[in-house]
């Protein structure tokens, strides 16, 4: 071993009452400064959830009603789901036909089940972001697939603004 020496111990002890005494003030001040802060962050988060949740529920709303009535063969009612400018684009006989020509060749929809949790979606698709429900879909061929829906807004109701065209093949 080398001669290496251990520093001594001091034998200067702390003594409290030549330190200064504490600002008992100070400690309530931080105290409630941080439980502020907690019950906001948690009001925060609770907010945030809510608005998530209700979201995501408007959303599966309208995808299961539009989807439900495609699945159901009421294609007048699917067409009335629409956003007016995907009606502007199709007629409702047209609509209509090119559902039950799908359904000839095997691909009617039989069931959907929405994606897990994830079924209400932003996506950037241009200078604003849509909501977007997605479903995993059984045809009545017995294929799987996944329909994407991208909804919209129209007079104040949630509607389909597009991915209904995916029925039709």
């Amino acid at each position: 071993m080398t001669g290496r020496r251990s520093q001594p111990i001091s034998t200067i002890a702390w003594d409290p009452e030549l330190a200064p005494q504490p600002d008992p003030r100070g400690d309530r001040r931080a105290m409630w400064i941080i439980g502020v802060l907690t019950v906001a962050l948690i009001a925060g988060l609770g907010f945030a959830m809510y608005v998530r949740s209700h979201a995501s529920s408007t959303q599966k709303h309208t995808s299961n009603a539009f989807l439900g009535a495609v699945r159901d063969r009421q294609f007048t009612a699917a067409y009335a789901r629409l956003c007016p400018g995907e009606q502007a684009q199709i007629t409702a006989a047209t609509f209509a036909a090119s559902l039950q020509g799908a359904a000839g060749r095997g691909h009617g929809l039989r069931s959907f089940e929405f994606v897990s949790g994830r079924s209400a979606q932003l996506i950037r698709g241009g200078p604003d972001s849509a909501p977007v429900a997605q479903a995993d879909a059984r045809l009545t061929n017995g294929q799987s697939t996944v329909i994407t829906l991208v909804l919209g807004s129209a007079g104040g109701q949630q509607c389909v603004q597009s991915g209904e065209r995916d029925l039709f093949k």
